[in-house]
């Protein structure tokens, strides 16, 4: 490198560092002399809340005659600066103040910016009061220059007010900063008007200050920011949600503002803050930390702000619950019953509302019940739904309600409604075979049943609007049981149950004593009774599922001393089979299958058909088999019941082919068929075996096969009973065809029938 080149080298690096160093000198100072000046003035949460306030004015027991924070109305921290004014009835409190000296004594520089902030508040006990909320600024001359002032009815909220006030500070001296509350309104001397104002977070903010004792501490700085539960909760009440967050210089105080509202945070150890709730509602916050940096060496506060995070609080589900009649689930009522009805939540809040069959019934904002009578028989709806509220969602619930006939119990001695003038419960005379039924009843009754036995129930007779009878009725040896039951307009039934009656036994039922004298008693010995055999069947019971069989057994009784001939007794008896009952369709038409349940086996299958002459005939069949056989309909040529084609299709007919009608094929040519299968190999296997055998053919190769097989069609066919079958197959392929089959199915059914390919081939050839 020539020395030309070196010098204007070292010439720019020259230049580089004079701009350096020109840069360093510039900026420095400024990153270390410059910044903001925080004062706090008035936190009125803190151990000295009114460290440097002092209260002046008019009166010595006026607005701020506490001197302490109040601890129940607050922004931030535990409480705020409380002031009272009353005016009337010989009292004027208005005037009086507290007042703080600034730590600015000096005017401010071009280069500097003098901010004021603070929160406040009012309210009133009266409202023709009206507060005067004023802030000033006392110079260094004496002069009281308002900052701020308020007239204005501002109710229980909290206001923010920021403000440039470097202009006043235009004087070497003592600046002081005074709060006021007055009353703006007097009223007249015999009405006191009250009112309060609250002021909280007074601060002064000088900006791009310079400071020979050192500048700025660096603002605090936020990180490791923890929530518990994550992000996001479902509200439970009671439930606490923990905020936390690393602080690295700090002076020791974090407050966290969540939701607009500043809320002090907990030192936990190390650099942790913390704060816990279990407050919170359902919805979306915002939330972020601040704080302020310790004062160093005489260094000026910096403020500083986390970054702005969210949680959520999602609204926990709702639940609503219908009593009826102070119970949980469905009821059932008789007809013109009053039911209770109480629509509860287990929360507050919330509108509730009672839906009877969908139509609006009643609703109110709390648990509430309501009582209605319900008339007619039938099923009823009870549908209620609750709005939900701030922290739980909509829910609702559906309740029914049964109302039916009332049956009411009729006790006979106590409660005459149905009184049973006969039969008379007692003992009868042996051989008694029918009584006579008769009720009266005390009301008015639509109609009256009588049950003998817990056989069926049977219709009385009304003779009149207060007697029923019956005549007749059959009665058997021993004790006898009735009811009745009567049924009034409104379908209410009336029930006297079981009332017995007994009818005496005769020693020897059914026996004829022909021949008895006094000198001839007679001494009847009898076999046992033989086994009930049943007779009769009740085809209607049989079709309700049950068989009351009706028989007899019987036994012989003869005479020792032969004062009659021995004599076959004869007596009723009864036989219940356990069965059940299924019905099956087929081909159009209804069976009732009967099963045996005892042996779990059909026993048979029944068929009712109507006849022309209005009778009926019942179609039992014994015969178990089960249904396979195509239906009758499908050999009709009409297209009709579940068929999809004329005698073809749908789940009883056989399949219908895309050209031709499917039919199925008649037994009869189902047969002849067979019969020429199964001639056809015999035939074969008798030529193979004993003809070809006799004459010693030499074994035919492979490749002669097909020759083989013409020469045993054409000798079947010329033959004399081979060409016979060989021309009846022609005629039923013909008749097939004619029937509607296609000649793939004809030729199916011949191969099943034992034709070779070969054989058919030559039978269509034929045709």
């Amino acid at each position: 490198m020539n020395y030309k080149k070196r010098t204007m080298l070292r010439l720019f690096y020259g230049i580089v560092m004079i701009l350096i160093a020109t840069s360093l000198i510039i900026i420095i100072p400024r990153i270390v002399f410059t910044g903001n000046a925080i004062y706090e003035l008035g936190n009125f949460d803190g151990t000295t809340p009114l460290e440097g306030w002092t209260q002046g004015g008019s009166s010595s027991n006026g607005d701020f005659t506490s001197n302490s924070p109040d601890k129940v109305v607050y922004y931030s921290g535990d409480g705020s600066l409380k002031g009272k004014t009353i005016a009337g009835a010989g009292v004027n409190w208005s005037g009086e103040y507290m007042e703080k000296t600034l730590p600015i004594n000096r005017p401010s520089a071009s280069d500097e910016d003098v901010w004021l902030s603070f929160r406040w508040r009012k309210s009133y006990e009266n409202n023709e009061s009206e507060n005067n909320m004023t802030m000033v600024l006392v110079s260094p001359d004496g002069q009281v220059r308002i900052l701020w002032n308020n007239e204005q009815q501002t109710w229980n909220s909290w206001n923010v007010e920021s403000m440039n006030i470097d202009s006043h500070f235009n004087q070497y001296g003592t600046y002081k900063i005074r709060l006021l509350c007055e009353i703006k309104t007097l009223i007249t001397a015999d009405n006191n008007s009250t009112g309060t104002c609250w002021y909280d977070g007074v601060i002064i903010n000088v900006v791009n200050v310079s400071s020979v004792d050192g500048g700025i501490n660096p603002s605090p700085q936020f990180y490791n920011y923890y929530e518990n539960p994550q992000g996001k909760t479902e509200y439970s009440e009671g439930n606490i949600i923990t905020l936390s967050a690393s602080v690295a210089n700090s002076d020791g105080k974090v407050w966290l503002d969540i939701g607009g509202l500043n809320r002090t945070t907990n030192f936990t150890g190390g650099l942790t803050y913390e704060y816990k709730t279990a407050s919170l509602g359902a919805g979306n916050y915002s939330y972020h930390y601040w704080g302020w940096s310790p004062s160093i060496s005489g260094s000026l506060k910096s403020k500083g702000y986390s970054e702005i995070r969210n949680y959520e609080v999602t609204k926990a589900k709702g639940t609503t619950e219908i009593l009826l009649n102070n119970q949980l689930g469905n009821i059932t009522v008789n007809n013109g019953t009053s039911v209770c009805i109480k629509a509860t939540t287990k929360q507050t809040g919330g509108l509730r509302t009672l839906y009877i069959d969908d139509v609006s019934y009643s609703s109110a904002y709390k648990d509430y019940q309501n009582c209605t009578t319900f008339q007619g028989v039938g099923t009823r709806s009870i549908k209620l739904i609750w709005e939900g509220n701030q922290n739980y969602t909509s829910a609702e619930e559906t309740k029914t309600i049964t109302i039916t006939n009332k049956t009411i119990i009729v006790n006979y001695e106590e409660t005459p409604i149905i009184i049973l003038e006969s039969p008379i419960i007692g003992e009868y005379a042996q051989g008694t075979k029918v009584v006579n039924i008769g009720v009266r009843i005390t009301t008015t009754m639509n109609r009256c049943e009588y049950k003998m036995n817990d056989k069926e129930y049977f219709i009385l007779d009304k003779e009149d609007s207060t007697h029923y009878s019956k005549k007749g009725v059959a009665v058997s040896p021993g004790i006898n049981k009735i009811t009745i039951t009567c049924e009034d307009q409104n379908n209410n039934k009336y029930s006297l149950f079981e009332k017995e009656f007994s009818i005496k036994k005769l020693e020897f039922e059914n026996l004829t004593f022909s021949n008895v004298t006094e000198t001839c008693t007679p001494s009847p010995k009898c076999t046992e009774w033989t086994f009930c055999r049943s007779q009769v069947y009740d085809f209607g019971e049989l079709l309700k599922g049950t068989i009351n069989t009706k028989g007899e057994r019987q036994r012989i009784c003869m005479d020792d001393n032969k004062c009659f001939e021995p004599q076959v007794v004869r007596e009723d008896c009864d036989l219940t089979i356990p069965i059940k009952t299924v019905k099956t369709e087929h081909c159009g038409e209804t069976y009732v299958e009967v099963y045996d349940l005892q042996r779990n086996s059909l026993v048979s299958r029944l068929k009712e058909k109507s006849l022309e002459s209005g009778t009926r005939k019942l179609d039992v069949r014994f015969i178990l088999q089960s249904f396979s056989d195509y239906c009758n309909y499908c050999y009709d040529d009409v297209k009709n019941y579940d068929e999809e084609g004329i005698d073809c299709g749908g789940p009883n007919c056989p399949s219908c082919n895309p050209v031709t009608h499917n039919r199925r094929t008649p037994n009869l040519l189902l047969t002849i068929l067979e019969i020429i299968g199964t001639t056809i190999l015999l035939s074969g296997i008798y030529y193979w075996i004993f003809l070809k055998g006799s004459n010693n053919y030499p074994e035919k190769k492979p490749a002669q096969k097909t020759e083989i097989k013409k020469s045993v069609i054409k000798t079947k066919k010329e033959s004399g009973e081979h060409g016979k079958i060989h021309k009846k197959a022609e005629e039923l392929i013909v008749l097939a065809r004619k029937k509607g089959y296609s000649d793939e199915q004809i030729k199916e059914i011949l191969t099943k029938k034992g034709w070779t390919h070969e054989e058919i081939r030559h039978l269509f050839e034929g045709i």
